[in-house]
């Protein structure tokens, strides 16, 4: 197969953030698809300066031997809203003359959100005859509608209009949950044409890793401490100020420090606010590279995953959770909904309700001062994570997928 993925955020592990799209075009070439990437210049977790002069439409690179289009877009950033959108309009522009050069493919893959590419990759699939495959990872604009301050509007009116135009036009649409997947198909899309393949690990790069753990201990100055570790996006939906409220509830406790990992809109707001309250305790840490993320997770005691309380959310299974319980991390989350279930079925950890900060608090006391209820509860998540989250299971998935859609067939 001929497979041309569109994702604006694709990076290397050598970069922060996640590394999903990377490992799914590794396993396409491995398995003899030809498989090339169009995106920006630019990361969701760390927008480092471009490296194409002002003004240049596109350049090409290789990564791991994948042929990777930087198509140009405006800086990305988290100083705002409105750099962000300019950033997304002006990639869905540029992204278009990428994706009609070279050979003629056979699907278009295009990841989501954000949405407004998705015009072009269903315009390029049109001119090109190939079949639009769409990935939902997040639902817009209903997640921009929980979120989105008064200025927001007419973006996220934009976006209505824009999603039932692509979801009726794409030949597949593939969520990462049951939730999403469910969300779509109550709202009228045919059952047959929404299939979920869930985000999954690959337990060769996440697993348990004492060395790994004793090198970044070491490092960052953490031993005789317990580490309580959030890695990911600071945004308006992580609603990480349940971690400093609860870090404020905990400043007495000298041996526990709480470290957030990454980067988002949020994080100059959350740095200056943890300031002004004294939290000693609390730590902002840069953005690590995505080949890094198992060696912090091994490093921390207690893991954190938190999302606002919210209807949609309650869809929602952030990869970090995933790769936590691969690690053997006892998790602590504050989402209900589908990762509440897989943390409670697994027995991996312990939830408290989104926002509740004494909830949280007693969390983490309860499991600093229980390092073996630690360690029977990561083993848990470990087993859970193997089992259900397997990334070479759901990547043969997907690639089955797509080879009916190819041959013509509904797939099932």
């Amino acid at each position: 197969m001929k497979i041309v993925i569109l994702y604006q955020f694709f990076q290397s592990e050598l970069e922060p953030g996640h590394s999903l799209t990377l490992a799914l075009a590794r396993y396409l070439r491995a398995c003899g698809d030809d498989v090339s990437v169009v995106s920006s210049e630019y990361g969701y977790m760390d927008p480092k300066p471009s490296r194409a002069p002002f003004g240049r439409l596109m350049r090409q690179e290789e990564i791991d031997g994948i042929l990777v289009i930087r198509a140009f877009s405006s800086r990305y950033g988290h100083s705002g809203l409105v750099r962000r959108f300019f950033s997304i309009a002006s990639f869905s522009m540029s992204c278009l003359f990428a994706l009609l050069r070279g050979p003629r493919p056979d699907i278009i893959y295009a990841s989501s959100p954000p949405l407004l590419p998705m015009f072009s990759a269903w315009l390029a699939s049109r001119l090109r005859g190939a079949s639009l495959v769409l990935e939902v990872r997040d639902l817009w604009p209903e997640s921009l509608t929980e979120l989105a301050s008064p200025s927001g509007g007419a973006l996220v009116g934009l976006m209505k209009r824009l999603e039932p135009f692509i979801y009726n036009r794409s030949t597949m649409i593939v969520t990462l949950t049951d939730g999403i997947r469910q969300n779509i198909v109550d709202r009228g899309w045919p059952a047959s044409k929404v299939h979920t393949i869930r985000y999954g690990v690959s337990p060769t790069r996440f697993f348990p890793d004492k060395n790994a753990a004793r090198r970044i201990r070491a490092a960052e100055g953490w031993e005789n401490l317990t580490i309580v570790l959030y890695l990911g996006a600071h945004g308006l939906a992580n609603d990480l100020d349940v971690i400093l409220r609860a870090a404020g509830r905990l400043r007495a406790r000298r041996d526990v420090r709480f470290v957030l990992i990454g980067n988002g809109i949020e994080k100059e707001r959350l740095i200056s606010a943890a300031k002004n309250r004294g939290l000693d305790n609390v730590v902002f840490h840069a953005p690590v590279p995505a080949c890094s993320a198992a060696d912090y997770i091994n490093a921390a005691d207690v893991c954190l995953a938190t999302l606002r309380d919210a209807r949609l959310f309650r869809s929602a299974i952030p990869s970090k959770l995933v790769e936590y319980m691969a690690c053997a991390k006892a998790v602590v989350v504050g989402i209900r909904g589908e990762a509440e279930a897989i943390v409670e079925q697994a027995g991996a950890g312990l939830v408290f309700g989104p926002g509740d900060d004494s909830g949280l608090a007693a969390c983490i006391e309860a499991l600093a001062d229980a390092p073996e209820k630690r360690a029977q509860m990561g083993e848990n998540g470990r087993c859970a994570a193997v089992e259900h989250f397997s990334l070479e299971r759901s990547q043969a998935e997907l690639r089955s997928l797509l080879e009916e859609v190819v041959a013509g067939r509904s797939p099932h």
